[in-house]
């Protein structure tokens, strides 16, 4: 009875504590590529300052939005990838999950980018409703993809959507998936390179676009809505990194040593290595590409990678 109370308030206390990480994530990631393009950049708590900040601004709804509509999306934007980082946490912290986890996950860290384009066809803003085109396009470009990677560890965890049962599975090996498996390798090379698009970062960042369309989909947020939407984003990339480091690169003789929370700092740190070379540097070195050259790189590459994972899975590697 006691220890279900612990957890309780752990699992209340982790949405704070997952959202300040986000914001920290964000932060170290504008520091970095500040600093990568010789600029001394923005403290590290600057989110934090900023969505601060926004909550003191004044809110406005347009006259020509569907008000209701443009006023939820945030909110549900910004809950989602929450809910969802608390999931992947409390599968490390707490070692137990539920059955089928892994499928609530995909649909929550769906659920932003859905926001996205939602809240821009409903802001009134021809801006909003190409931003809500644009967003439809990347989700079709990327999506499929990013859930045929995850999927695809069910044939390597004894067919379960469990989180904790795939750490508990990697555990067996005594080694990592994407160590133990060239179907799992490739699964989390076409997972990685989804996330940008699925953060909407350069060179993938088409449905804001802010020196084409003035930030397409948030263009008419104001004030807490435009900080929900913002947060979503800086969660949504939190999420997808822990969750690959959770999934794909789980190495037990990595994290063994040292109590829960020294793993869960290692598991954090390497989520931070991925948010790297996954958000950082291609937003750094790359200039903003078209809709159709997305929509083409995806359907080659990442495609490709997965049809060879399926393949390795169906030969039994």
């Amino acid at each position: 009875m006691v220890e279900g109370v612990i957890a309780i308030i752990i699992t209340v206390l982790l949405i704070p504590a997952v959202i300040v990480l986000g914001l920290l994530f964000e932060g170290m990631d504008r520091k970095l590529h500040a600093r990568m393009q010789e600029r001394i950049g923005p403290p590290l708590l600057q989110p934090i300052y900023d969505f601060i900040k926004l909550f003191g601004k004044e809110q406005l709804v347009p006259e020509e939005s569907a008000s209701l509509i443009f006023s939820i999306t945030p909110v549900i934007a910004a809950i989602c990838p929450i809910i969802s980082s608390v999931v992947t946490l409390s599968a490390v912290i707490f070692r137990v999950t539920f059955m089928g986890d892994i499928i609530l996950i995909l649909y929550l860290i769906n659920m932003p980018s859905i926001m996205y384009a939602i809240g821009g066809a409903s802001s009134g803003n021809p801006y909003g409703a190409i931003g809500f085109s644009r967003s439809l396009t990347m989700m079709l470009s990327y999506e499929l993809i990013l859930i045929m990677s995850l999927v695809l560890t069910v044939f390597k965890t004894d067919f379960t959507l469990a989180s904790y049962t795939i750490i508990q599975v990697q555990e067996s090996l005594n080694t990592a998936m994407v160590c133990a498996y060239p179907s799992m390798l490739f699964a989390a090379a076409s997972f990685l390179v989804c996330i940008p698009a699925a953060v909407a970062v350069v060179p993938f960042d088409i449905p804001e676009a802010k020196t084409e369309i003035a930030h397409g989909p948030l263009i008419e947020y104001t004030g807490s809505h435009l900080a929900l939407m913002k947060l979503s984003k800086t969660m949504l990339a939190f999420n997808l990194t822990v969750l690959s480091t959770i999934i794909f690169f789980n190495h037990p003789l990595v994290f063994s040593w040292g109590g829960v929370y020294v793993s869960v700092l290692i598991r954090l740190l390497i989520a931070f290595v991925v948010m790297f070379f996954t958000i950082t540097l291609p937003r750094t070195i790359f200039a903003r590409s078209k809709p159709y050259q997305a929509f083409k790189f995806y359907w080659h590459m990442p495609f490709i990678l997965i049809l060879v994972s399926i393949f390795f899975v169906m030969i039994g590697m």
